[in-house]
């Protein structure tokens, strides 16, 4: 499948997950309380792990492995059902022990659920890792978008029974049946459900270093959670993952377009010895264009995007959700190095930045959550911002300087002052009726005034778009 057909189904296959999980969290956010949304996301944080070494790297391998065959795909199920069955078993029976250490039986209940997951998932993992290196976002679209929806379908009945955060672990299970299903039935001729043991050990040289980085990351992504469960309450747990969960909704609409076929085009790029330097630095020119203006336009309409999606409950998430947000003017550093340094091999790089800098986030925001919300959210913050300049001067091993990409950084600084000012003006001295006429008005002031820059300073990308329309 060429890349513009990739990136137009994974492009429907994101903004449709997007609208089914939107619907789906304004209805569950207005049926579970915080503390109970605080119960499921503690639980699923510290599973995380554990999905994490289930995965160890085999859907990253099999993707990027330049010379795949028949006894590499069943030796990485093999590898996929061992792990994924023994974790099952320890999740089962540490499901106590973490409970007492949260001092929530509700903890133990969804660890109960979520081990029947890990028996499933290890049938369709293979099945997804191959088409996705075939580039078949076709087929995963409509596998993902089912699942989306029959998991969302399920959470809102099992919520709407009356069966509170369990409602959450029944839409996970869910999910992961209808990808088995979907997974099996596009299932590659190459794909296979017997076990094979000749390639083992090559995936587990891999599988090593890509499982560390994998863990360390979710060490980090999920340490909010997992810090503030223990030292405050669900609550305050419930109230962080709505603005972090707001902030990756963001994310999604913005990079998950196109994201899912950067390290299968990368590592396709690299396999046939083509030059990604060109292409690495134009992508982040117009992930820049795009992103940072948006950014702005979140923390400017946090108040209202929280309260139209969640309610007035939960309308403390609002300032968590502006310091989290200036993640964003680092999104386009920190997620497409990662995808272009796994895509050529460089996980061990990977590994040693995330060693390092995984752990010491971890260490502050346990200090941070000493004093509170605000402060755990701006430790969430610089480190991420840390992180992201640490790949910049490590894309150099791959003749990507950090003055090429700084030459991208500094015209965008023309583009969203303007827009920081007309939305400062519109915030501050205009009165809307309710939230989504704000939201409308805010959205048209700041894509007019970034479309007369873009004429203003005749930028490059914004001449090239035209020019095509034009011809067609």
């Amino acid at each position: 499948m060429s890349l513009k057909k990739s990136f137009i189904f994974s492009s429907i296959n994101s903004y449709g997950e997007i609208t089914i999980n939107l619907i789906s969290s304004m209805i569950i956010a207005r049926l579970l309380s915080p503390e109970e949304i605080g119960i499921f996301s503690v639980a699923i944080s510290l599973v995380g792990f554990a999905h994490l070494i289930r995965n160890f790297g085999i859907g990253e391998y099999l993707i990027q492995e330049k010379n795949l065959t028949r006894n590499k795909i069943r030796s990485a199920f093999t590898l996929n059902i061992s792990l994924a069955w023994i974790l099952a078993i320890i999740i089962f029976f540490i499901r106590g022990y973490v409970a007492d250490f949260y001092h929530e039986p509700g903890i133990a209940k969804v660890f109960e659920i979520i081990a029947i997951n890990f028996l499933l998932i290890p049938f369709g993992a293979n099945s997804i890792s191959l088409l996705r290196r075939n580039m078949r976002f076709d087929q995963l679209m409509l596998i993902n978008l089912m699942s989306a929806l029959v998991g969302a379908t399920t959470g809102i009945i099992c919520a709407l029974k009356g069966m509170s955060y369990l409602s959450l672990a029944w839409a996970a299970i869910a999910g992961t049946c209808t990808t088995i299903l979907g997974a099996l039935f596009y299932s590659p001729k190459t794909s296979t459900l017997i076990p094979g043991f000749s390639d083992i050990k090559s995936i587990i040289h891999y599988g090593s270093f890509s499982s560390i980085n994998q863990i360390l990351q979710h060490l980090s992504v999920t340490a909010p959670d997992i810090i503030l469960g223990k030292l405050q309450d669900m609550y305050t747990v419930g109230i962080f993952s709505r603005a972090a969960g707001s902030l990756n909704i963001v994310l999604t609409v913005l990079v998950n377009g196109v994201r899912p076929i950067l390290m299968p085009y990368f590592a396709e790029a690299h396999r046939n010895n083509n030059q990604l330097n060109e292409n690495y630095l134009q992508l982040l020119s117009i992930a820049i264009l795009i992103i940072w203006p948006t950014i702005i336009l979140t923390i400017f309409l946090a108040p209202q995007i929280i309260h139209l999606l969640y309610g007035e409950q939960w309308m403390e998430a609002v300032p968590i959700l502006q310091i989290l947000a200036l993640e964003g003017f680092f999104w386009p550093f920190g997620l497409f190095a990662e995808d272009m340094l796994k895509a050529t091999g460089n996980v061990k790089k990977i590994a040693r930045i995330e060693l390092i800098l995984s752990p010491l986030r971890f260490i502050l925001i346990i200090f941070a959550a000493k004093y509170g919300l605000i402060y755990v959210a701006f430790t969430a913050f610089i480190s991420y911002s840390l992180k992201s300049l640490v790949f910049i001067f490590t894309l150099k091993t791959l003749n990507i300087s950090p003055l090429s990409q700084l030459k991208k950084i500094i015209p965008n600084f023309f583009y969203i002052t303007p827009i920081s000012i007309a939305l400062y003006f519109n915030s501050n001295y205009i009165e809307y009726a309710n939230d989504i006429s704000s939201i409308v008005n805010s959205f048209i002031i700041a894509l007019l005034v970034w479309i007369a820059t873009l004429i203003i300073s005749r930028n490059k990308i914004y001449l090239q778009f035209s020019k095509k329309i034009i011809k067609s």
